[in-house]
């Protein structure tokens, strides 16, 4: 089994990628619908495939998965 860390921190997708891993990109700081004060720029500047150079590694990457509460939401 292929360990991580055990904190979320940047880089993670590079690390499972590059260990062979599919991943979903959850961005928290930059994807996350809660965070009033993070503008459009910011969530739309988020490259999932930051760092990323070998397309093999970049194929392993399915997509990306934006967070929001409900009770935020009218």
């Amino acid at each position: 089994m292929y360990e991580f860390s055990n904190r979320l921190r940047g880089g993670v997708v590079q690390q499972a990628v590059a260990a062979g891993f599919q991943c979903i990109v959850s961005n928290q700081e930059s994807w996350y619908l809660d965070n009033v004060g993070t503008t459009w720029k910011t969530f739309y500047a988020n490259e999932p495939l930051f760092n990323i150079r070998k397309p093999q590694q970049k194929a392993l990457v399915m997509g990306g998965e934006v967070c929001m509460w409900g009770e935020r939401v009218d």
